[in-house]
């Protein structure tokens, strides 16, 4: 799991940067799906090693130790990906944009992860190959919402109350600002 106390302490100062600020959205959104899965989907032993998965239907699928991450991430980033495409289709979520707001932030980022070059990739893949990912395929329509994990209102939920806290956090934060 991401230590968000920690990117606060690194980025305190920065956190009115519009670069800083999405990054932090961005690992509060990861953070939030990632427990869900954690905490709803992983069958732990009594060490919690992730010793399973959790269907919707309710049953599990014991895993292997050395199978263990390539199983988790196939069926996790099956559904995600799948209800992503909804959001898409349905203009639920936005692509950013401006490529010069993130280029003339990049040097707040420690670590050096981002440079100009990267940013134009990440980019041009959004304004081209990005939206003939996100088309639902005629066999994700006819099977619609053909989740392993979630249904397709728990992942509606999940959007809910994953937006409302990445809201409260901001709130915070601003409140801290001043």
């Amino acid at each position: 799991m991401i230590d968000i106390d920690h990117f606060l302490t690194d980025y305190k100062e920065y956190l009115s940067n519009p670069l800083i600020l999405g990054y932090y959205c961005h690992l509060l959104v990861d953070n939030f799906y990632n427990n869900e899965v954690y905490s709803n989907k992983w069958v732990q032993d009594e060490n919690h090693n992730i010793i399973g998965i959790r269907f919707k239907n309710g049953k599990i699928l014991n895993i292997d130790v050395e199978d263990k991450k390539r199983e988790k991430k196939k069926y996790k980033q099956s559904d995600f990906e799948l209800y992503g495409k909804y959001l898409f289709r349905d203009k639920k979520v936005e692509l950013p944009k401006n490529r010069t707001i993130v280029k003339s932030n990049i040097q707040y980022l420690k670590n050096h992860f981002l440079n100009d070059e990267l940013v134009d990739y990440r980019f041009d893949y959004l304004n081209n190959e990005f939206g003939a990912f996100n088309k639902i395929k005629l066999n994700e329509l006819i099977f619609k919402h053909h989740y392993k994990l979630f249904s397709k209102e728990e992942l509606d939920k999940i959007f809910e109350d994953c937006t409302n806290m990445v809201l409260e956090k901001l709130m915070e934060v601003n409140d801290h600002k001043m």
